[in-house]
Order: C-alpha cells, then sequence, then structure tokens
C-alpha cells in the first residue's frame, strides 16, 4: 500500500476509523432496508429492478404498489387498535409489535421509490 492518500482502508486516526465505520454501518442498514423493501414488494409482483415497476407505467404496478399500501396502512391501524402489544401480527415467523411495524414501514419509506411513496402517502391520509 501506498502512502499517496488514496487508499479506502483507515490510516489509524481515530476519526477516520470512526468515520470508515460509520460509512460501513450506513451502508449495511441501506442494504438491509432495500433487501427489506424487495422482499416486500415481490409479495406485489414489484420488482426494484424493474422500471415499469419503478416509475408505475403500468395500470398493473400501480394497482400493486396500491394493494401494498393498503395492505401495509391497515395492518398499522390494526396494530394500533390491539391492546396487545406483545403479539400482533406473524410475518416470515417473526413476532412483530406495534413498534417494530411502524419502524418497517418507515424504513421502507425510507428507500422506496418516490412514486411509490406518493401513493402511500396518498393512501394514509
Amino acid at each position: 500500500m501506498t502512502s499517496s492518500g488514496s487508499s479506502v482502508l483507515p490510516t489509524g486516526n481515530n476519526n477516520e476509523i470512526s468515520e470508515h465505520q460509520y460509512r460501513d454501518k450506513s451502508q449495511i442498514i441501506l442494504a438491509r432496508k432495500l433487501r427489506n423493501l424487495q422482499e416486500f414488494a415481490t409479495a406485489y409482483d414489484l420488482n426494484l429492478s424493474n422500471s415499469d415497476d419503478i416509475l408505475l407505467k403500468t395500470d398493473t404496478a400501480r394497482e400493486n404498489v396500491q394493494r401494498m399500501a393498503n395492505d401495509l396502512l391497515a395492518s398499522i391501524n390494526e396494530a394500533n387498535e390491539i391492546n396487545f402489544s406483545n403479539f400482533v401480527a406473524q410475518t416470515n415467523g417473526r413476532l412483530l409489535t406495534r413498534s417494530r411495524i411502524q419502524t418497517f414501514y418507515q424504513e421502507l419509506l425510507d428507500v422506496m421509490p418516490s412514486k411509490w411513496k406518493e401513493i402511500f402517502q396518498q393512501q394514509s391520509i
């Protein structure tokens, strides 16, 4: 390794290590959010690699996003109405509490395409 400063590895300075670890953690979190969105979208026949789906160029894509928004928002509303916070819903074999459902929803919003986000925001009114 040369000392030209072009290395992507931290040089040992604590601030650089911190920033490097923060970037790694941010990238890991972003990748997890995107993976969760893709897995969730796949259940509604949507693909984040397909521009027709991302940009809602077809009626089917738009309907699928609307259905996804309705289902997720209904789950949140239902979770808010239930008095039990320990057991709200079971998805993929995991128990989800109200706060976890709301966190999941927010994380999806963080990374979803803007056209999808518009539909989610319209549905939540």
